[in-house]
């Protein structure tokens, strides 16, 4: 993998570059395919407008291709463009919009449905808001069409933060999914949900806890991690995680799962000279 970004006050420009073989596995990385490389070249503008609320407008394309490792080839490419404004105290608002070709070569699973191999092509649509960051309240709206493997979906999502102080944040988020697949019949319609509870028991002390819920046909279950991490030298610290993850049903998609994790960092500084 390599990227190539410059970061100027009024243009950026950017290229990223993927390669991966059969040995790969997509669980270890943000890239969900095995023996394909992806290309991207993208550009955008930010001019800043003489105005105290607008701080930036983000706009420009982006385009990127998919083909097997020998080139010979391809397995998607999608063209996007998106317009992004953004004011002084952290709001913003915006809009992406991307037309994409999708080639599946192997049938496989999705929310309880099979997607047989074929290529596939559409349109995407996102359009969401922020409120400003730095208040107590803070929230988030988006809604996204998908036209999805012959079918289309609706996608709504809210999320929401709390700062209790400077001790205590909660958050909440919710998405919907519903829509179909190429037949009527090929329907779905679930949603996925989490919370978050963060306490900041001292400068060096920290508690978090996230809990999320996945409705996804198939797939239903409830997952919790809870993290303490102590900070017990600059730079050193020590986590202790627990995490598991539960079928909702009685008789669940997967067997329940239970981790400790314990980890320790020290961070040792060297003078020489």
């Amino acid at each position: 993998y390599a990227s190539l970004e410059y970061r100027g006050l009024y243009v950026r420009p950017g290229l990223n570059w993927l390669w991966s073989d059969d040995d790969f596995d997509p669980r270890l990385g943000f890239y969900r395919r095995t023996n394909a490389t992806r290309q991207q070249a993208s550009l955008v503008f930010a001019p800043r407008p003489n105005t105290a609320a607008i701080r930036e407008v983000n706009f420009g394309p982006t385009f990127t291709l998919e083909t097997t490792p020998e080139y010979d080839a391809r397995l998607g490419q999608e063209a996007s463009g998106y317009l992004q404004v953004d004011w002084a105290n952290g709001a913003n608002i915006g809009n992406t919009f991307a037309h994409f070709v999708d080639v599946v070569q192997q049938d496989f699973e999705l929310y309880g449905q099979t997607i047989e191999a074929a290529d596939y092509s559409g349109f995407r649509n996102r359009t969401y808001a922020a409120l400003p960051s730095r208040r107590i309240v803070g929230g988030n709206l988006s809604y996204e069409f998908i036209e999805l493997f012959g079918g289309a979906a609706h996608q709504p999502s809210a999320s929401t933060t709390v700062r209790l102080g400077k001790h205590f944040t909660l958050g909440a988020s919710y998405t919907h999914l519903v829509g179909r697949f190429r037949s009527q019949q090929e329907d779905f319609n679930f949603g996925f949900a989490n919370g978050n509870v963060d306490i900041a028991i001292t400068r060096n002390v920290a508690f978090d806890n996230l809990v999320r819920l996945d409705l996804s046909p198939g797939s239903e279950r409830v997952g919790l991690q809870s993290r303490l991490r102590w900070r017990f030298l600059p730079g050193s610290d020590m986590f202790l995680v627990y995490r598991n993850n539960l079928p909702v049903r009685s008789v669940g998609p997967a067997d329940p799962f239970h981790a400790v994790t314990l980890k320790v960092a020290y961070y040792l500084r060297s003078f020489i000279g």
